[in-house]
């Protein structure tokens, strides 16, 4: 059975947690420890690498390549998917019956799980961070919420003090649900499915939600009647309808964060789930490897990593025998060419192994990878992976690696300055460098050094785009760069930039919400800026 609270590791964002923190100590520091770590300094760009650049997308992109210009003229999801209008850009590749157009949709469709799987990190670090900062005295609706919190964040000793304490006048429903949520943390389903017996037909609408949401995430699905919206999103990713899961989630109104426990602090893990599943029923139909690229990246932000590992072992198969497809699929994006996709799939493959408990095929993988000399968008993968898994190698000092990656990729972007066509290729290299900058964080992140993190993420921020998201920042991104401000006590950028994304995306308004009630706890009720 799943765990509950435990937010999955995806291939978007690695930080430190009880579960990747244990597997580091007991299975991987002693496997890497003994070995010599690949030091990766900066190289200079050289001339192979400027040619590299003009043969990928970019180059055909910026030379208007009669193949690249179809897509754009014939495929209006493309322009939608560049200003990162990705509602829009569903709409318009679901219309097309072709490889391209199902292709498109699936990185529509993983984009959104990556935005909702940042927000679901993020809204769960504030409202800990908010109840916890209540003192004892709290009420125990709140204590109760605060339970959940911590199931979610996989802090099950903090959820266990709640919920194993005596239980509250009128609360008796809420604490043995968050028992067995505790229970299941701790790997005694049969003790957490007792308890469950003991309150699967409660009367409480909000309860029969809590108890439908929790239960199907834990794994132990309880279906005790619920009709609520959350209830047909359920029986609609259930049945396989991923598009009635979406439409019944979007219909839930939160106008104001919660103040016990309750099936919202769920909503995020769903919309999470229910777009990775979107992602991949757009790939089953694909045969191109670049679709077993994202259906491994979407396996991944599911936890089926076992699949996840056969999905990019047949992109690495693919790589080898020179078979891909069409790397224009990757329009506006960070990776550059069928070499890259390769390579990160080495490493995302790596990870997968490693978070299936299978460090010592992990470090087969990666030892391949820098034997291979990969570029920087893959060492920057590779070292935020080490930092966030609290691992001894591959690689030297992920810092070192990261800095390294970020400065040859500045001098790349000005060095194609002088080619043909050279703007619009500097242009587009900004997402690759936006996406090297965020891996970047991440290592800083996962060392404390939150100020540091913020400062990459700024710089690599398009601050004439406002808080807007584009190809080159993404949705997840700002979400992303909402949290480094917030980590950084600067309040009012963090509020912003969710209330802008909040236009364009409504649910993110639950995250918003919370911020906001963060950002007046902290300031004596001081109003936000927004």
């Amino acid at each position: 059975m799943t765990k509950p609270g435990t937010t999955r590791k995806t291939f978007s964002t690695w930080r430190k947690s009880w579960a990747v923190s244990l597997l580091a100590s007991t299975l991987v520091l002693g496997l890497f420890g003994c070995t010599k770590s690949h030091e990766q300094p900066a190289e200079p760009v050289n001339d192979a690498e400027v040619s590299r650049l003009t043969n990928s997308w970019l180059g055909r992109y910026a030379a208007r390549d009669e193949k690249i210009a179809g897509m754009l003229t014939d495929h209006e999801g493309w322009i939608s998917f560049r200003e990162m209008d990705l509602f829009g850009a569903i709409r318009f590749f679901s219309m097309e019956a072709n490889e391209e157009g199902r292709l498109g949709a699936a990185r529509s469709y993983l984009e959104m799980s990556r935005m909702f799987d940042a927000l679901d990190r993020y809204f769960m670090e504030i409202e800990a961070v908010y109840l916890s900062s209540l003192g004892t005295g709290v009420s125990a609706d709140k204590r109760g919420r605060l339970g959940f919190t911590q199931l979610r964040r996989g802090n099950a000793n903090r959820a266990r003090d709640i919920f194993f304490s005596n239980i509250p006048k009128g609360h008796d429903f809420v604490w043995k649900l968050g028992r067995a949520g505790v229970l299941y943390a701790e790997g005694n389903g049969v003790e957490a499915e007792k308890i469950i017996g003991e309150i699967k037909n409660p009367a409480v609408p909000e309860h029969r939600e809590l108890l439908r949401v929790a239960t199907f995430i834990w794994g132990a699905p309880v279906d005790p009647g619920d009709t609520s919206y959350y209830g047909d999103a359920l029986d609609a990713l259930t049945s396989g309808d991923f598009f009635g899961g979406v439409v019944s989630l979007q219909m839930l109104e939160m106008p104001e964060a919660g103040t016990q426990a309750s099936a919202d602090l769920y909503i995020y893990s769903l919309f999470r789930i229910v777009f990775a599943k979107m992602a991949l029923d757009s790939t089953e139909t694909i045969e191109a490897a670049e679709g077993n690229f994202i259906m491994g990246k979407a396996l991944g932000l599911l936890g089926e990593y076992a699949k996840s590992t056969e999905a990019f072992g047949r992109v690495v198969n693919s790589a080898e025998e020179d078979t891909m497809g069409n790397d224009a699929v990757w329009l506006f994006g960070p990776v550059l060419d069928h070499r890259e996709t390769g390579e990160l799939a080495t490493i995302y493959r790596g990870l997968a192994f490693l978070l299936d408990g299978k460090p010592d095929e992990a470090a087969a993988l990666w030892k391949k990878v820098l034997d291979d000399k990969p570029g920087m968008l893959g060492l920057a993968t590779l070292a935020a992976i080490q930092a966030g898994s609290n691992l001894g190698g591959p690689l030297g000092d992920p810092e070192q690696v990261v800095q390294s990656a970020i400065e040859s990729t500045r001098v790349l972007r000005l060095k194609v300055l002088g080619e043909d066509q050279g703007k619009t290729m500097a242009a587009l290299l900004l997402a690759r460098e936006a996406e090297i900058g965020r891996q970047a964080a991440l290592v800083a992140r996962s060392r404390g050094k939150t100020g540091l993190a913020l400062d990459l993420l700024d710089k690599s921020h398009q601050k004439k785009q406002g808080n807007r998201p584009s190809f080159i920042n993404t949705p997840s991104f700002m979400v992303e760069l909402s949290r480094a401000y917030k980590e950084s006590g600067q309040y009012a950028p963090a509020v912003d930039i969710l209330f802008v994304l909040s236009n364009q995306y409504p649910s993110t308004r639950l995250a918003y919400e919370s911020l906001k009630r963060l950002y007046a706890s902290k300031t004596g009720g001081e109003a936000p800026p927004r």
